[in-house]
């Protein structure tokens, strides 16, 4: 049995009239795989402090710019715990000082980030390098028949 992994990039709706494109990639995993691979993001996981976390892992999530944490001085010399209580109170700050009509967006948008928030964005980039490189090397997957998908391009 095969166990299909499917995702999409952004949202379906089309927001940017100049641009068409709508990706959904897929990876396909033997079930005799998957073990392996559930290990090796266990590890990950475990190593970067994500254990306690049920989230998965999003590009756009790990690699977004974390405006919150740039206002905590000294964030990359606080521990994990100091650094997640630090921004959790920095979030909960931003969506108080927002307008009303604001706030719950807000709310769900930064609830994304809380998992990963006590690492710094050279953390964050190495953990998505991380995450890249062990699908890339899953000797069991075929990954030679990637397909390229086009940028938005603008008249």
């Amino acid at each position: 049995m095969y166990l299909l992994y499917l995702d999409a990039s952004g949202t379906p709706e089309i927001k940017d009239p100049n641009c068409s494109t709508y990706v959904l990639s897929g990876l396909c995993v033997h079930e005799s795989v998957w073990p392996h691979l559930e290990q090796q993001v266990a590890l990950l996981r475990n190593r970067y402090s994500l254990h306690n976390c049920s989230f998965e892992l999003h590009a756009k999530d790990i690699c977004a710019q974390l405006r919150e944490q740039e206002k905590i001085p000294g964030f990359e010399e606080l521990s994990w715990s100091d650094r997640r209580m630090a921004y959790e109170q920095a979030v909960e700050q931003a969506i108080q000082a927002a307008p009303p009509e604001r706030r719950s967006e807000i709310k769900l948008k930064k609830r994304a980030t809380i998992p990963i928030a006590h690492l710094s964005r050279k953390e964050r980039s190495q953990l998505y390098e991380e995450v890249l490189d062990l699908v890339g090397n899953v000797k069991e997957l075929d990954l030679s028949r990637r397909s390229t998908s086009a940028s938005c391009s603008h008249d």
